[in-house]
């Protein structure tokens, strides 16, 4: 999982093998270490109620996003799905290859034909 932050959008990209733990209904983490004070992590659950919604828990933000749209999403060709929450846009997106450089594609979607 790649996170991306601006002022306006909270951009995450997710790798196959992420889309494989959400498919089970796991969560998806990232650790982000600087030092003690500044432990982060951050998580991406599934769950039924939620549309979408993020949740800061001392040092852990989670990002909850609907079961079936991501689902869904998972399961067709689209490239990302995303909400707004209070003027913020949460984009949860397939994290494909980049088309100007060759790189490691075994941790990347295929991109659609």
């Amino acid at each position: 999982m790649k996170i991306r932050f601006s002022s306006q959008h909270v951009r995450i990209r997710i790798s196959p093998q992420d889309a494989s733990l959400l498919s089970r209904k796991e969560s998806v983490a990232l650790h982000y270490h600087l030092n003690d004070p500044l432990d982060l992590q951050f998580c991406l659950t599934l769950e039924q109620d939620t549309e979408c919604a993020w949740v800061k828990l001392e040092n852990q933000i989670v990002f909850q996003f609907n079961e079936a749209m991501v689902r869904n999403w998972l399961n067709n060709d689209e490239e990302k799905i995303s909400w707004r929450i209070n003027g913020q846009e949460i984009s949860l997106e397939k994290d494909y290859p980049c088309e100007h450089k060759i790189g490691d594609e075994s941790q990347t979607f295929q991109r659609p034909q």
